[in-house]
């Protein structure tokens, strides 16, 4: 799944909850852009590949640990030869989270 679709289909649930229902609720939405870096020996001369993705944690206020999705979609294409080459990695995560929440800046996690 492409990860624009994943962020569509949830904002289309955040908009269609209730909003009583969603102030019971607490999360974060984290929007990943960057490079993945693969060996060399088995994905050169694709090893490089721009990746981009999404992670997603929410849980009840009275719950002590967030649920967490992650999706992460990385891409690469040169050309040698005359031919174009084109890699493509797809990351789907789904995993629990302990977030040590404090009125800092920084929030310090576990997860897994």
């Amino acid at each position: 799944m492409k990860p624009t679709v994943m962020f569509c289909l949830i904002l289309t649930l955040f908009l269609c909850t209730p909003l009583t229902a969603l102030a019971q609720w607490t999360g974060n939405v984290n929007l990943l852009v960057g490079t993945r870096t693969l060996h060399e020996d088995d994905w050169s001369p694709l090893e490089e590949q721009t990746e981009f993705g999404i992670m997603v944690d929410f849980r009840p206020n009275n719950w002590p640990i967030n649920l967490t999705m992650e999706c992460t979609n990385a891409m690469s294409e040169k050309s040698r030869f005359g031919i174009t080459l084109e890699a493509r990695t797809l990351e789907l995560d789904v995993g629990v989270k302990k977030i040590f929440e404090n009125s800092s800046v920084v929030n310090p996690f576990i997860a897994g």
